[in-house]
């Protein structure tokens, strides 16, 4: 059964004109796939919705995350985005939310998808609730 805020908060991507939104809040997160640990991310893109995280909470995340495919990384959540098909395409508009990530991690998503276009989307999981 399809999660209904994932397919919700599609629609606000629609509605922005975005491909995608990588999520790192935990409280977003937990609202969005139910996830309660302390390290994740979560992609959404208008196709597909993708969780990552590291060895540590694997389990809990595949008992918990609902409408998502939960994969492992080896170290920080987001650098498991490089390998995720979904973002591989050129002129990607991909959401994040600039209050929760560091300058060298949004450096660092810059570097995993040099073809995306990063977009500040604080607010796109806020007006879902």
């Amino acid at each position: 059964m399809a999660n209904p805020r994932i397919l919700e908060l599609r629609k606000q991507l629609r509605r922005e004109n975005l491909d995608g939104i990588l999520l790192t809040n935990l409280n977003h997160i937990r609202y969005i796939c139910g996830f309660t640990g302390s390290a994740g991310a979560l992609v959404v893109t208008l196709t597909r919705a993708d969780f990552l995280t590291d060895s540590r909470y694997t389990v809990q995340a595949r008992k918990q995350v609902k409408g998502a495919r939960v994969t492992t990384v080896a170290g920080e959540a987001i650098g498991g985005l490089g390998e995720l098909r979904s973002l591989q395409k050129k002129h990607l508009r991909l959401a994040y939310t600039p209050s929760t990530v560091t300058v060298a991690q949004r450096e660092r998503i810059q570097e995993l998808l040099p073809e995306a276009l990063l977009v500040g989307g604080d607010d796109l999981v806020k007006e879902l609730g």
